[in-house]
């Protein structure tokens, strides 16, 4: 709903750890380089598909989840994480 705040988590058992980019769909700059990512005060404009790399020095993977920022009203949901995906010694998982 607009103005929550969205949180969005990357994680991957990586060795060695991984860092962390999130990219929204067709913008070319990267919105953040954390792990968890959060949109406070989220806005329609917001909506969109949201890339997690996960990259280290073994090579890099990602994940998209797609957010649905709605007005009105708050009812209740329930949501769960991507399938976690194994390739080449990574999971990558998005919640």
């Amino acid at each position: 709903m607009e103005g929550s705040s969205v949180t969005l988590t990357c994680s991957s058992d990586a060795n060695p750890a991984a860092t962390y980019t999130w990219y929204k769909e067709d913008e070319h700059s990267p919105k953040a380089s954390v792990q968890i990512f959060v949109i406070s005060d989220s806005r329609h404009e917001d909506s969109g598909n949201y890339t997690c790399e996960a990259k280290n020095i073994r090579g890099h993977h990602s994940s998209t989840i797609h957010v649905s920022v709605v007005e009105g009203k708050l009812y209740p949901f329930t949501f769960s994480c991507t399938e976690p995906t194994w390739m080449d010694g990574w999971i990558l998982a998005l919640c």
